[in-house]
């Protein structure tokens, strides 16, 4: 209801009314200049307050003003604020800046998840790709790859992969996609994440492998924040260790033996293994060193001995069953990762995402071995048992009190002399 007229707008106010409102549109390109001038004190007050978004860099002149953007709750937007004087004027400068070339589309993040299986591996694709406009992404998966589904924000799409090349398409905006795959691949010695290239860098790249319950995890490689088998490194120290047991002689085992002891523990438990080689210095010192002349003491030392063999024995028992039924402890560590669930991380990526390897072998291996291990430990172990006994005995098991000798007299009665 506004008509401009040589330029001005006639802005009726209505009786009672607080304000009035109208709209109005500058077409000139990529600048624009405008001036406001306020009108005379007697005619009324203006403040004027510019809105500015982000395409455009408004520069001003004349009167001072305020920048209120921290109490403006509208996005992207600058709000300044002027209150003239009468008769000020307020020149106005807009540039729109040239947009600078950059990418159309951008993926944020990505996730693969793969779960080896004996004759297949199925995988997960997740992608969170934005894109400023429609087209379409190609996706390259393995040559032999089989398509089980796409979906674009949780809506199905029926899309085929013809020669590894899988196409999205694309809108502007956020959008999700899962794309779930198989590749025919039986699982041996080697176990890898597919080869993937999504035609972009990615940033915050995901990287999962998933192994049965039947296989033994060796080790792995791939980003570096990802899963580290520690047995390795714990072995060998393990191995240090039993070589300076065996060169202090204060037993009858030999390297080999330490080392073999040590490996049945070494994916059960080490403090069960400690409490072994306690046992056995400690029937090695019953055996060499002179014992307490006390009998307290010494019964107390031999009544100790018997419960550390108790608790000895318990531990070299409860290995067996232990590694003929459960699972071995690789001691797997890194990025919340386990022996079957393995999980890596990498910041960034380029076109092709980084790949993860594991080395595993079937269970029945550990098991296998274990077994060989139990039938060298019930041999080994008579003979420490026959040791230990010939040990504990030396010199006595037990001692009694002494107690001194109370001398007994007998008084014989005289007989009468007849007078």
């Amino acid at each position: 209801g506004f008509k401009e007229i040589d330029g001005k707008v006639e802005a009726a106010i209505a009786d009672g009314a607080a304000a009035t409102f109208w709209n109005s549109n500058l077409d000139e390109g990529g600048s624009l200049t405008l001036t406001l001038t306020a009108p005379a004190l007697a005619d009324r007050a203006e403040v004027w307050r510019v809105f500015v978004s982000s395409t455009w860099h408004v520069e001003f002149s004349g009167v001072p003003g305020v920048d209120v953007s921290a109490n403006d709750d509208a996005n992207d937007y600058r709000n300044f604020e002027f209150h003239p004087l009468p008769g000020e004027t307020l020149t106005l400068t807009a540039i729109r800046p040239e947009a600078l070339a950059g990418a159309q589309r951008a993926i944020d993040a990505a996730s693969l998840r793969s779960a080896a299986g004996q004759h297949a591996a199925t995988h997960t694709l997740d992608l969170t790709l934005r894109a400023s406009q429609g087209g379409d992404q190609v996706v390259t998966l393995p040559i032999d790859a089989q398509v089980l589904g796409v979906m674009r924000d949780n809506a199905p799409l029926n899309l085929r992969a013809q020669n590894g090349k899988l196409t999205l398409p694309l809108t502007p905006g956020i959008h999700r996609f899962e794309i779930r795959f198989r590749t025919d691949a039986a699982l041996g010695l080697l176990a890898r994440t597919p080869a993937v290239a999504l035609g972009l860098p990615a940033a915050n790249v995901n990287l999962a492998l998933n192994l049965p319950e039947n296989r033994w995890l060796l080790a792995t490689w791939g980003p570096p924040a990802g899963p580290a088998v520690l047995y390795w490194g714990e072995l060998i120290m393990m191995a240090l260790v039993a070589f300076a047991l065996s060169r202090s002689r204060r037993t009858r085992l030999k390297f080999r033996d330490w080392l073999l002891l040590g490996l049945g523990f070494s994916t059960f438990s080490w403090s069960a293994l400690i409490v072994v080689v306690v046992w056995l210095f400690a029937f090695d010192w019953r055996g060499r060193e002179a014992q307490p002349r006390n009998e307290s003491l010494f019964n107390l030392s031999q009544i100790g001995l018997v419960l550390l063999t108790l608790v000895a024995l318990a531990s070299l028992i409860s290995a067996v069953p232990q590694g003929l039924l459960g699972s071995p402890d690789m001691h797997v560590t890194g990025n919340g990762s386990t022996a079957q669930a393995l999980q890596w991380f990498a910041d960034r990526s380029t076109d092709a995402l980084p790949r993860a390897s594991a080395i595993s072998v079937p269970l029945w291996v550990y098991k296998t071995l274990m077994l060989l291990w139990a039938l060298w430990l019930a041999n080994a172990l008579i003979g420490w048992l026959r040791d230990a006994f010939a040990a504990w005995t030396r010199d006595g098991y037990w001692r009694n009190s002494t107690k001194p000798a109370v001398a007994e007299y007998a008084a014989k009665e005289k007989p009468a002399v007849a007078s």
